[in-house]
C-alpha cells in the first residue's frame, strides 16, 4: 500500500503517486478525449504547485470511492467554460460518471505530460476493504541529511524519482 511505504521510508520527506491517463469528457452532450493525470493529494505541496483557481484535492478524496472531484487545466477551462470564475463546484461527466470542478491549474502548469483534467488517485485499501496497489510513478522529495548513495532494504525498497531537496 503507498501510505505504508511512504510513512515507512524516513529517508524521503514526501512523496506521491501519479499516473496519466486517457479520459472520456462530456463536453456539451458529446464524448471528446482528453489527457488526464491522477495525482495522491501529496503530489501539489511536492512539485511546489497549487491551482490558480479553487484548491487542492483533500487526503479524503484520495481515498478509494471519495475520488470524484477534478481539476481542470486553464486551457480546458478556457475552451470548456469560457473562463468563467465561477466554474467551482460545477460538475462535469466523465466516462459517464458525475465530478465536482474544485480548481483549475495556473496556465503555465506543466508536469511530465500536458494534462487537461487531474483527478485524486484513489489509493487506500482499506476503502473497498482488499488489497490493492496502484500501478503509478512514485515521486519522492528526499528529506535533510540523507544521501543518495544510502541503500534502503526490505518491503518498503521500490524504486522512485527522488528530487533534491530544495531551499
Amino acid at each position: 500500500d503507498y501510505y505504508e511505504r511512504r510513512d515507512a521510508v524516513h529517508s524521503l520527506s514526501d512523496s506521491a503517486l501519479y499516473r496519466s491517463d486517457g479520459i472520456t469528457l462530456d463536453l456539451n452532450g458529446s464524448p471528446q478525449r482528453v489527457t488526464g493525470m491522477a495525482v495522491t493529494p501529496s503530489f501539489f505541496p511536492l512539485v511546489r504547485t497549487q491551482p490558480a483557481l479553487g484548491r487542492a484535492f483533500t487526503d479524503q478524496e484520495g481515498e478509494l470511492g471519495q475520488e470524484q472531484k477534478v481539476i481542470l487545466s486553464d486551457g480546458l477551462w478556457r475552451q470548456m467554460f469560457g473562463a468563467d470564475p465561477n466554474v467551482l463546484q460545477k460538475t462535469i461527466r466523465m466516462a459517464g460518471r458525475p465530478y465536482t470542478v474544485v480548481g483549475v491549474m495556473p496556465p503555465d502548469f506543466r508536469f511530465y505530460k500536458s494534462s487537461d483534467i487531474l483527478i485524486p488517485l484513489g489509493t487506500r485499501a482499506e476503502a473497498e476493504g482488499r488489497d490493492r496497489d496502484v500501478a503509478a510513478a512514485h515521486l519522492a522529495e528526499r528529506a535533510p541529511g540523507e544521501h543518495p548513495e544510502e541503500r534502503h532494504e526490505g518491503p518498503c525498497a521500490r524504486p522512485v524519482q527522488v528530487a533534491e531537496q530544495r531551499d
